[in-house]
C-alpha cells in the first residue's frame, strides 16, 4: 500500500522578503472522503498566496502554526473570520501549548468584540473561530500523525517555537518542517534518518549578531546524504544569487508542487 502526498509551496519567503510570499506550505493526501490537507504556517500574505495558486482559505481544513510571529500566523485573522462568517465552518488549528497561548493573546483583541444582527455587543474567543488541538507531543490528523516538539531557545530565547513532523499511521516519516530556528546538527540528522523530506529555513547571509535563524553556510556542513533530503524555505529576495551554491540542497520554488508516493511496509 502506498501513501500519495502532494506538497505545494505557496510562499517561500522570509519575514521581510518583498518579492516572495511568507513561507507557507500546503500538504495534501488522500482522495474523495479520505482527502485531507494541512497548512504549515499561515503568514500575513498567505491569503494572497492561495489566491495566486487558484486556491482559497475555504479549502483549508487544518493549519499548524510553528510560532507566533506575523510571517507565520497573521493570516489566521482572515482564515478565522472567513471560516465563521463566509464558509460556515471552522478549520482545525494545531499548535504546541506555549505557541497557542501567544496566538490566543495576539488574536483575541482583534477577534473578540463583535455584535449580533441587532447590533448588540457579543464577546468571542478563539475557539469560536477554530477547532483548537493542543499538541504536547503528537496529535492525530485522520490516519496521519503530527509529531510536535516545542522549546524556548531554538529561535528567540524565552519564546515558544516548535518544529513538526508528519508521519503515516505506521510511524513512517513523510516530511519534517523546521519552523524558524538556529542551526541544530543533531536535530537535522535525526530528522533525516526518520523522514523522507525535510523543509528547512535558510538565512542567506552569515554573521548576524545574536543569530535567530540557520545560515546557509551552516547547512552546507551537513553530510551530503542529509543535504539531499533538504528543500530550503524562508529565504530572502536575493536567493537567485545563491543558486548553484547550496550543495546537495536546493531552494523550494514559490508555487512549486511536489508529488510523491511512499510505500507503507
Amino acid at each position: 500500500m502506498t501513501t500519495k502526498v502532494k506538497v505545494t509551496f505557496l510562499g517561500t519567503g522570509s519575514a521581510f522578503a518583498k518579492t516572495l510570499w511568507n513561507t507557507s506550505i500546503l500538504v495534501e493526501w488522500g482522495e474523495g472522503e479520505s482527502y485531507c490537507n494541512l497548512l504549515l504556517d499561515c503568514g500575513g500574505s498567505t491569503g494572497r498566496a492561495l489566491h495566486s495558486a487558484r486556491r482559497s482559505f475555504e479549502q483549508i481544513q487544518n493549519v499548524f502554526i510553528s510560532h507566533c510571529h506575523g510571517d507565520h500566523m497573521d493570516g489566521l485573522d482572515e482564515l478565522g473570520f472567513m471560516g465563521r462568517f463566509a464558509y460556515k465552518r471552522k478549520a482545525r488549528l494545531f499548535a504546541a501549548e506555549g505557541v497557542y497561548r501567544e496566538i490566543r493573546d495576539a488574536l483575541t483583541p482583534k477577534m473578540r468584540a463583535l455584535h449580533n444582527e441587532r447590533r448588540e455587543p457579543i464577546q468571542m474567543n478563539i475557539e469560536d473561530y477554530f477547532d483548537v488541538s493542543l499538541c504536547s507531543d503528537s496529535c492525530w490528523l485522520g490516519a496521519k500523525r503530527l509529531v510536535v516538539s516545542q522549546d524556548y531557545h531554538s529561535h528567540i530565547v524565552g519564546k515558544p517555537c516548535s518544529h513538526v513532523g508528519l508521519q503515516d499511521s505506521n510511524g513512517k516519516g513523510i516530511l519534517w518542517y523546521s519552523g524558524d530556528r538556529i542551526f541544530d546538527r543533531d536535530l537535522i540528522t535525526e530528522a533525516a534518518a526518520n523522514y523522507w523530506l525535510l523543509l528547512h529555513e535558510c538565512q542567506l547571509w552569515d554573521g548576524a549578531p545574536g543569530p535567530v535563524h540557520t545560515f546557509l553556510g551552516e547547512l552546507l556542513t551537513l553530510p551530503e546524504e542529509v543535504q539531499r533530503k533538504i528543500l530550503l524555505v524562508h529565504y530572502g529576495d536575493n536567493w537567485r544569487e545563491f543558486e548553484g551554491r547550496t550543495g546537495q540542497m536546493r531552494f523550494a520554488r514559490q508555487g512549486e508542487s511536489i508529488d510523491f508516493a511512499l510505500w507503507n511496509a
